[in-house]
């Protein structure tokens, strides 16, 4: 369904319009993976923002073939957040939002959303179709953004992003010291 398009361009080409969006965002030091599906997963593995790009080159070379399969996609996602370290982490998903019938309803959505809560791990959804599943795609937690037109979605996404690369730094943040310990070294006062 990823080839099919309205505007001239499929939603395959608007999402690696978004992949671009995200490059632009990333800093050094973050790291980052695309897993491309369909009737199955293929993704590089997590790496440095420096070898997003490639990533992107990548992705670009391929196109969209075969059945929607989400679920396998999410599952490599989560278990690739969930082996970082770092404090956070940021699943993003760019979908028409057509899922597989096995799919549908099924329990996994959630599950997904559960285990991304445990490790501090927000998400993002945007969808594309005009006939999204928004029940399971809702059900992974998070932020869900349904798009009327294609065209929006680069913006959207540069917006999205930012708003929550501002809400993680802007976090105040408690010093942690001992009483009586100078709030800053050499300082008694």
């Amino acid at each position: 369904s990823m080839s099919e398009g309205t505007t001239g361009a499929t939603k395959y080409d608007t999402a690696l319009l978004d992949l671009d969006a995200v490059r632009d965002l990333l800093r050094p030091g973050d790291h980052v993976e695309v897993v491309r599906f369909a009737g199955s997963v293929s993704a590089a593995a997590m790496a440095d923002a420096a070898s997003f790009p490639s990533q992107i080159a990548a992705a670009r070379r391929a196109w969209p073939s075969g059945s929607t399969a989400l679920v396998p996609a999410l599952e490599k996602g989560v278990v690739d957040l969930e082996a970082e370290s770092f404090p956070r982490r940021h699943l993003l998903v760019i979908t028409d939002g057509e899922l597989a019938p096995g799919e549908v309803g099924s329990p996994a959505f959630p599950s997904f959303a559960a285990r991304l809560s445990r490790i501090g791990a927000a998400s993002t959804v945007l969808t594309t179709g005009t006939r999204p599943a928004e029940a399971e795609l809702r059900a992974l937690g998070g932020r869900y953004l349904p798009l009327a037109r294609l065209e929006d979605l680069p913006r959207k996404l540069r917006e999205d992003l930012v708003q929550a690369r501002r809400l993680i730094e802007e976090t105040p943040e408690e010093p942690k010291r001992s009483r009586g310990e100078a709030l800053l070294p050499g300082a008694d006062w």
